[in-house]
């Protein structure tokens, strides 16, 4: 018979229970459903894997590098017209008409370039009326010798040091408008082309530092 007491009300007693856990495990379930619909309204409007990279590349950031090179006795033509100077990536080569090249084995983009003149105290930049000094970028054939008569420019010009800078110590950091893209396996040159009228720019043993930063994805 069920227990009643002295005013015949019937009762039972039943073991206390902890709802904590049972709310917890609710209220994470309510969690995981906000956030699966979340994903689903980002991918609703993508129709295809394709858009879904697109959105995954547009969003990755790019990795840059950065690598060092030297102009060693700058102006060494000695001569009026037009000369030429070769960077150096990580050593000289031989003969003097020969370029000193890298070959990029996959494809990135030259985005910035800082030079700077090492002259000493008494060996200033020298350069009057329409002389200058044009950084460029030039590429070689695959194959070839890295002479310069084989190279052509690829881009546009990096920058130029000209007569507004004469007697000075110049230093230049480009950040250019446009990347030049230098795709996997081109073999590429940086020349700093000496054109002068007056051989203001004349041999002497000052050199350059420079500094490219690449990118890529």
């Amino acid at each position: 018979m069920p227990p009643f007491d002295n005013n015949n009300s019937f009762s039972v007693s039943s073991p206390a229970v902890d709802l904590t856990s049972y709310q917890t495990i609710a209220g994470s379930n309510a969690a995981i459903a906000a956030a699966s619909q979340q994903v689903s309204n980002l991918i609703a409007p993508l129709q295809d894997q394709t858009q879904v990279q697109s959105l995954i590349d547009a969003n990755k950031p790019n990795t840059r590098f950065v690598l060092p090179g030297l102009f060693n006795r700058l102006f060494s033509q000695g001569s009026s017209g037009v000369g030429y100077d070769f960077m150096e990536w990580v050593s000289n080569v031989g003969p003097a008409t020969q370029m000193p090249t890298m070959i990029f084995p996959f494809t990135c983009r030259l985005t910035q370039i800082t030079c700077k003149y090492l002259g000493a105290p008494t060996l200033p930049f020298l350069c009057q009326g329409t002389d200058n000094w044009t950084v460029k970028v030039y590429s070689v054939p695959t194959g070839s010798s890295p002479v310069f008569g084989v190279a052509s420019q690829l881009g546009p010009d990096l920058f130029k040091w000209d007569a507004a800078l004469n007697n000075t110590f110049p230093s230049t950091n480009y950040t250019l408008p446009t990347p030049i893209t230098i795709n996997a396996g081109t073999e590429i040159a940086i020349v700093g082309v000496e054109t002068v009228t007056t051989a203001q720019l004349a041999d002497d043993e000052s050199e350059a530092q420079v500094c490219l930063v690449f990118e890529y994805d």
